[in-house]
């Protein structure tokens, strides 16, 4: 984490402060334990977190949204799907809404998961160390994409989708992105360029379907996923940005970040999948695209720097690999 990004979270969190009262007796409500103390944590940006310590040595989770899109009471209902497919996602005791200082607040109380995030401990693993967690990563992946979704991007809480199909998703996609060309551009894009992303995603929408959609993670990276002393996978938490739509989705998140954790290493442990059969490179590298000027366009229009030249090098490098292979 930069200098620059841990003082914004400082100053975000700051203007959070749910009084220590209000979260300790909602935990006590929520587990029937008797709450002793709290901790703050300071991460991410869409909700206020604490870690609660309860008498009897356990220790819970509190989160209370402040932004983002998906309501916690939607995220506890997909938490559960995955939890009931076999995946490490922390139990939820109760997601409900609470009033403070005139606002109604979502919140959810869950289980603190055990371990440390890969993310933390990536940097000294071997060859052999990568092969277990690579092997349990992607055997907890392929436990969430065995949730089916009914339909695509953000679930409700009265249990709708965003989008009820594939085309509908791609008919969106080619309108956002096209409605961003200044902002590519900005990025030091030119007009050619932005014209064949355009056809690239334009044959991504022709070429390839998705008749059933799947619960994906969205944020499967390696700082919500949790190993224990023996580099077992033992917790995926923050399903924050949690939705319905092809698994090809969390493998080009994945390679949209610098970590060991590559969608290669991940599929070591992936079930056997007919996607993963059907020129999985190059719809990772379409989707990827997709993702990344949207990225882009975003980090431009709001001048974060720091996020706006590791989103270029993303794309360059993208476009440049379809390039390569003659797409």
């Amino acid at each position: 984490m930069s200098d620059d990004y841990a003082e914004y979270l400082k100053r975000k969190h700051a203007a959070f402060q749910t009084p220590e009262e209000v979260v300790l007796e909602i935990v006590a409500r929520a587990t029937g334990e008797k709450p002793v103390s709290r901790t703050k944590l300071m991460r991410g940006n869409d909700n206020e977190v604490y870690v609660v310590a309860t008498a009897s040595g356990t220790a819970y989770v509190m989160r209370i949204q402040r932004a983002g899109e998906i309501e916690l009471q939607a995220e506890a209902a997909l938490i559960e799907e995955a939890r009931k497919a076999g995946a490490p996602a922390p139990r939820v005791y109760l997601a409900s809404v609470l009033e403070h200082e005139g606002e109604q607040l979502e919140f959810m109380v869950q289980d603190r998961v055990p371990g440390r995030p890969l993310g933390e401990v990536e940097a000294g693993l071997s060859e052999d160390d990568w092969a277990r967690v690579s092997r349990d990563a992607g055997r907890a992946l392929g436990q969430i994409h065995s949730v089916r979704a009914g339909g695509f991007y953000m679930r409700h809480a009265d249990g709708s989708w965003d989008f009820p199909d594939w085309q509908s998703v791609m008919d969106s996609t080619l309108r956002d992105r096209g409605s961003e060309k200044e902002w590519i551009l900005a990025a030091g894009f030119s007009d050619d360029e932005f014209a064949q992303m355009m056809r690239l995603i334009e044959r991504y929408a022709m070429e390839f379907d998705c008749p059933e959609p799947v619960l994906c993670h969205a944020d499967f990276l390696p700082e919500h996923i949790f190993v224990d002393d023996e580099l077992r996978v033992c917790g995926v938490i923050d399903f924050g940005m949690a939705q319905g739509g092809h698994p090809i989705h969390d493998f080009a998140t994945l390679a949209m970040v610098r970590t060991g954790l590559t969608p290669e290493r991940v599929l070591i442990g992936y079930p056997a999948s007919d996607f993963v059969r059907d020129r999985f490179d190059l719809r990772l590298h379409l989707h990827r695209l997709a993702l990344e000027m949207g990225f882009l366009a975003h980090h431009v229009r709001i001048q974060h720097y720091p996020e706006i030249k590791e989103n270029t090098r993303g794309l360059r490098e993208t476009l440049e690999w379809l390039g390569s292979q003659g797409v």
